[in-house]
């Protein structure tokens, strides 16, 4: 941090659950979600520049720098809604594997929506911030939140998840992408019954108890895009962990362990039976 420019880390997410509960007349769907970020992230530099305008650097080649960046379109609806005459340049350093299910673009979305608003002084408020976030990315809100949270809604409605675990996790990123409208696209909408008790059990979360609400309804269609993901959840159970599941609309692919070492002497063991061009990561909630 310094003057004239900001650095913010900007997290990836998991989701413990994802329930897909119907198609919303606004072209969303109305989901349930148990969800919370992870430790691992992305670095964004955020710098003043006295030329009106926006200017997006990255280090990833398939990601855009125009228009079609989701970071672009956030800070662009923030300074237009500031009529600020300045402008900024926003560097992104990508460790967050990208169309994986981990909300990498929402996360830098997010911090750059708070970190522009920080630089420049502008004054908007975080539930501002968050309603701007809403109108780019359905889960831009959560981003914001900063606590594992209940989403609802099209994922913009977060309810607090109060004495939320430490969980050690074991994360596998197949090299495939999977684009969250094609997996949503695919699935055969019908409204879910069985989740009625999500609040008693999420909010008496532990280890002991954490497969119960383990589930992920866009799974399936993830699953027969790319049968990948079925035998790495395999792979996870097999190596000790506690419960596994695919986040968001995948690829990604999530195992919980009892403790960090176990998580640690799992990941050595696991990266010897996986693809070459997989992608393994110790991780923690936060």
């Amino acid at each position: 941090m310094g003057k004239g420019f900001l650095y913010y880390l900007s997290h990836a997410k998991i989701n413990l659950r994802l329930e897909v509960l119907g198609k919303r007349a606004d072209g969303y769907h109305e989901i349930r979600s148990v969800m919370s970020l992870i430790s691992l992230a992305d670095r964004i530099t955020i710098f003043k520049d006295l030329k009106k305008g926006i200017k997006i650097e990255t280090d990833h080649p398939e990601i855009g720098e125009g228009e079609d960046n989701i970071v672009f379109r956030c800070v662009k609806k923030l300074l237009d809604r500031a009529n600020h005459p300045g402008g900024v340049k926003i560097l992104i350093k990508k460790r967050i594997p990208i169309a994986a299910g981990l909300g990498g673009g929402s996360s830098n979305g997010a911090v750059s929506l708070l970190g522009v608003n920080r630089l420049l002084k502008l004054g908007f408020s975080k539930h501002e911030l968050m309603d701007i976030g809403s109108s780019v990315g359905a889960d831009i809100p959560f981003f914001l939140f900063f606590k594992p949270a209940i989403a609802s809604g099209k994922g913009d409605i977060l309810s607090n998840i109060p004495a939320f675990p430490t969980i050690w996790l074991i994360l596998i990123v197949p090299n495939f992408h999977l684009y969250t409208k094609d997996v949503y696209n695919g699935l055969k909408m019908r409204l879910t019954q069985d989740y009625s008790d999500i609040k008693i059990k999420v909010f008496d979360l532990n280890i002991d108890n954490i497969s119960d609400i383990i589930r992920n309804d866009l799974e399936k269609v993830s699953v027969r895009i790319l049968p990948r993901i079925k035998e790495l959840k395999e792979l996870l159970l097999a190596e000790g962990a506690y419960a596994a599941s695919m986040s968001g609309s995948g690829p990604a692919v999530f195992g919980i362990f009892e403790s960090k070492d176990k998580a640690k002497e799992a990941k050595e063991r696991i990266k010897e039976k996986i693809r070459v061009d997989e992608k393994i990561f110790l991780c923690y909630t936060i």
